[in-house]
């Protein structure tokens, strides 16, 4: 982004489309983070859990597909045998279910106001299902900054897959 003066910004040339990442990147996972470590009453919980997600769907990816939310709790199972706690469905979908509840970063707002002010257009592109991408973006406010809100599950592969960025 070129800066003409002080207030002012303009697209570079060449570039018409900013294409997000929702999860960490526009919405604070804090919340996610706590429920998954006290899931598993440990501070590593988090970490141990996202790694395998990430891990698993990009095997999903070169076999056979399942959603996202299928991958997070059977990876959520794997982090609790992983830390030798076992847990019940019922506590597994309840901790799952703030991924739909996250707030957005502090300075996404502003960030993307500026961005639609200086022609930018904006989208976004998720590993999630669609159900939960519109229900993350409603509920952080910033469904309205986005004219296209885009989920892996039209192609079934995760990103990085060439063919989902391809699709996007």
């Amino acid at each position: 982004m070129k800066r003409k003066d002080q207030n002012k910004m303009e697209p570079e040339e060449g570039i018409k489309i900013i294409l997000f990442d929702v999860n960490e990147t526009l919405l604070d996972m804090s919340k996610l983070k706590q429920g998954v470590n006290g899931l598993f009453d440990n501070p590593l919980g988090f970490r141990v859990w996202f790694g395998l997600l990430l891990q698993y769907s990009l095997v999903d990816s070169l076999t056979t597909y399942h959603n996202f939310t299928e991958i997070a709790d059977a990876t959520l199972q794997m982090a609790g045998a992983y830390f030798e706690k076992s847990t019940g469905e019922e506590e597994r979908n309840q901790v799952l279910s703030v991924i739909k509840e996250l707030p957005p970063h502090p300075e996404v707002y502003e960030a993307l106001e500026l961005l639609k002010k200086a022609g930018y257009r904006l989208a976004t592109l998720t590993n999630s299902p669609m159900a939960t991408l519109s229900a993350q973006l409603k509920y952080a406010q910033i469904d309205g900054y986005f004219e296209a809100a885009l989920s892996i599950d039209s192609v079934k592969k995760y990103k990085p897959a060439v063919q989902t960025y391809q699709y996007a």
